[in-house]
């Protein structure tokens, strides 16, 4: 099974999959596969069809919409986690990180925002904010793991464990 971990840039996509990660990996259901961006998805295609034959989760990382996500989205060997934050809070944290101005910044924004509602509609997809998962960091992994079925204990929850 494929899992995407996607999300709006500088909104903690890269956390997300950690601990989408360490979960499967933990109770050995699955491996993190790393970071695909979008020139890389005619690699990635022939990883997927590998992959879909397998029961274990092979976790993957990325910004863009894989493209052939939209004929198989109803198939269920397809799950995603997506993680949004306040669009205001991610342009401010573009701009401190990667010193996004003007035309850059906006322009990827816009993706940001593009990307986002092509999502939003599709099924398979666990939207999660990134303050809740700030906040409550084991309240997240306890949502990952509930909409991976990934059976964990208490202990397992905690993030250090």
């Amino acid at each position: 099974m494929l899992v995407i971990c996607n999300g709006m840039i500088r909104s903690g996509s890269t956390l997300q999959y950690n601990i989408t990660v360490k979960l499967v990996e933990k109770v050995n259901k699955g491996i993190g596969e790393g970071y695909f961006d979008n020139r890389e998805f005619d690699l990635l295609d022939k990883k997927v069809h590998r992959w879909n034959g397998d029961k274990r989760y092979h976790i993957i990382k990325t910004h863009g919409v894989y493209p052939p996500l939209k004929e198989n989205w109803n198939s269920s060997k397809i799950k995603m986690l997506y993680i949004y934050r306040d669009i205001r809070d991610v342009a401010a944290s573009a701009k401190r990180k990667w010193g996004y101005e003007g035309k850059r910044l906006i322009d990827e924004i816009g993706k940001a925002i593009d990307i986002y509602y092509k999502l939003y509609t599709l099924p398979n997809i666990m939207f999660q904010r990134y303050e809740n998962v700030i906040k409550n960091p084991s309240l997240a992994v306890m949502e990952i793991s509930d909409w991976l079925n990934i059976k964990v204990s208490d202990d397992d929850i905690l993030l250090g464990s």
